[in-house]
């Protein structure tokens, strides 16, 4: 969101990151399957990353995530297929190819705030600037949550 760090997914199921405008790279690798989908809290200072049934949280506060083990967030039962920070940076949404939905404040502590499930898998999640969570899954579905309440 500050233009100053670009992350992208690889095949080679690790993330590769460069910092702007400085153009220096690395790679964050580890992971069991491909990460996607990624998400970036607003402020820049995390990055979330799914795929697997965890969820990967990297801070970026000072120096980076080089050499340091990220925050995992361990609920979903299939892989994460949809990830969204709320506005405020405080809340993280995620879900899941077995269709939960839920909701993390992964800065106070690595438990579920909120559960929910989708029909279907979730493909597409979205806060309003009003708190709601809004999910869309794979059969055009669309489902709104209070889920800051």
């Amino acid at each position: 969101p500050n233009a100053r760090v670009i992350a992208c997914a690889s095949q080679e199921a690790t993330i590769q990151f460069w910092r702007l405008p400085s153009g220096e790279d690395s790679r964050m690798a580890g992971f069991g399957a491909k990460p996607r989908p990624l998400a970036w809290s607003p402020d820049s200072l995390f990055l979330a990353c799914g795929g697997e049934p965890s969820i990967a949280v990297w801070s970026f506060v000072g120096e980076g995530p080089e050499g340091k083990r990220p925050l995992v967030l361990d609920c979903h039962r299939g892989p994460v297929a949809a990830l969204a920070y709320a506005s405020g940076g405080r809340l993280l949404a995620s879900g899941a190819r077995d269709g939960g939905v839920v909701v993390w404040k992964p800065r106070d502590h690595a438990r579920p705030f909120r559960y929910a499930f989708m029909d279907e898998a979730p493909t597409q999640l979205v806060w309003t600037p009003s708190g709601e969570l809004i999910g869309c899954d794979e059969a055009g579905g669309l489902v709104c949550w209070e889920a800051t309440k």
